[in-house]
């Protein structure tokens, strides 16, 4: 992979990490009083996370396949999946015996459950003190599924995109026609198609661009996007309806080209602004801030700050500003202090968050 590359990946995920950041602000009570709070959650929750499967997908063949693969790939992501889980469960378990925790927590619904219906329930994607971790599993599965396929079942090289074919209509197909009760299965062939998406990307991406790089073009293209997007936020949030199978029709129109023109819109403009260094440097430390950001600098502070101020539109736009600011600061610097204090391979070990600096 060229640096421009590398660039406009790092770009596109600190793009992302904003996008998710920005999601995670409001509370429950905010996005319930305001539309527009509302809008803004519902709009950023349609495509910010495709987007980064699909950037899985795209570095996916960049990295050498061998049967070390899911070793490493454990180590990457289920190891600091469970770490980190554990960790949490162990602060919320302290912390729920200070009393005015205690009472924050229950009022929060955030009350201590036992630990082997905690570790269930992380598994099935619903940790209730740190939801956000599901991203990290469902890659996990989906990263493992693509190896063994590709190693196991295809037998041969990936130099095509004809045997993801397979792929992307299985996901299509039990998307839409196929009730999955275990919620971690419908995340992982909601997403398996985006990353699919990604990897079809990495092979013919460059083609692509060439073919299409009318200016004109993309901005109809991007524009279809946007609109279509807008759309299915309006009916999520209920201002529009309509009958069962036109919202069907909207719906899959989202899942199919929706999610993937919003995607491609950002790839995009991340080769624009391939030299942002502010943005490399949230992309490169993308993952310290996904891991880290949750549940304290957004659930907890966001709780306290709409516990202790006034419930008006201005007070929560401080808020979603405060906690914002606080998801990307304080995770950075608390990888500054491990590593200060002599840390930092304990928690890259653990938990896969390590110093990376814009320099290198």
């Amino acid at each position: 992979m060229t640096k421009t590359r590398i660039n406009w990946i790092d770009i596109a995920k600190g793009i992302g990490i904003l996008l998710v950041i920005l999601g995670h602000s409001p509370r429950d009570i905010m996005v319930d009083s305001y539309p527009a709070i509302h809008f803004m959650f519902s709009f950023i929750y349609s495509f910010h996370m495709p987007l980064f499967f699909f950037l899985a997908g795209v570095t996916f063949h960049s990295f050498k396949k061998s049967d070390g693969f899911i070793i490493k790939k454990t180590r990457q992501l289920f190891i600091p999946l469970i770490c980190y889980s554990l960790t949490i469960y162990a602060v919320f378990y302290i912390a729920d015996l200070i009393p005015f925790l205690h009472t924050l927590f229950e009022n929060a619904s955030m009350g201590v459950v036992p630990l082997k219906e905690y570790i269930l329930d992380t598994l099935n994607i619903n940790n209730p003190y740190a939801f956000h971790t599901w991203y990290i599993w469902v890659l996990f599965i989906i990263e493992i599924i693509m190896f063994i396929y590709e190693k196991y079942i295809l037998r041969k090289k990936s130099g095509s995109m004809v045997y993801l074919i397979p792929v992307v209509l299985v996901t299509i197909i039990i998307h839409f026609f196929v009730k999955l009760d275990l919620a971690l299965l419908n995340y992982v062939v909601k997403n398996l198609f985006y990353f699919s998406l990604g990897v079809i990307y990495s092979i013919k991406g460059g083609a692509l661009q060439e073919k299409h790089n009318k200016k004109i073009v993309l901005k109809l293209l991007f524009s279809v996007g946007i609109i279509i997007t807008i759309l299915h936020t309006l009916l999520a949030i209920n201002v529009i309806t309509f009958n069962e199978p036109v919202t069907f029709i909207l719906n899959a129109l989202q899942f199919l080209i929706g999610n993937t023109l919003m995607i491609l819109l950002i790839v995009n403009l991340s080769k624009k602004i391939a030299d942002n260094k502010f943005l490399i440097y949230l992309g490169q430390n993308s993952f310290n801030i996904y891991l880290l950001h949750q549940p304290f600098c957004c659930a907890v502070i966001g709780m306290v700050l709409v516990k202790i101020l006034p419930a008006n539109l201005l007070c929560y736009i401080l808020i979603m500003i405060v906690c914002s600011i606080c998801s990307i600061i304080l995770p950075l610097l608390f990888v500054k202090l491990v590593n200060k204090i002599k840390m930092g391979k304990v928690m890259e070990i653990l938990y896969n968050v390590k110093l990376i600096s814009i320099e290198k």
